[in-house]
């Protein structure tokens, strides 16, 4: 359930929303439809946050992994692909 806003960029919107199922509070990237596609730069971030799933398991040794935003789903629509 979406919350509230939490900015606006180039091609996403990010809002504050909350798990009905858990009440977890987490950002959700939200990338509109253009036409029959999503612009290519939510496909670039899904692909970066792969790489940093690798390096999850090794945080001990690489402490700045814990800043990192981690990718929990991906969900798309009819009108919209959501990064949680």
């Amino acid at each position: 359930m979406k919350e509230s806003l939490l900015g606006k960029g180039g091609y996403a919107i990010v809002w504050k929303v909350r798990s009905i199922a858990t009440n977890e509070i987490f950002a959700a990237k939200q990338f509109p439809r253009v036409g029959r596609w999503f612009d290519e730069s939510s496909d670039t971030e899904i692909q970066i946050h792969k790489i940093f799933k690798v390096f999850e398991a090794k945080k001990e040794t690489h402490p700045g992994f814990n800043c990192i935003t981690r990718l929990k789903n991906t969900i798309e629509d009819t009108k919209d692909r959501w990064l949680m």
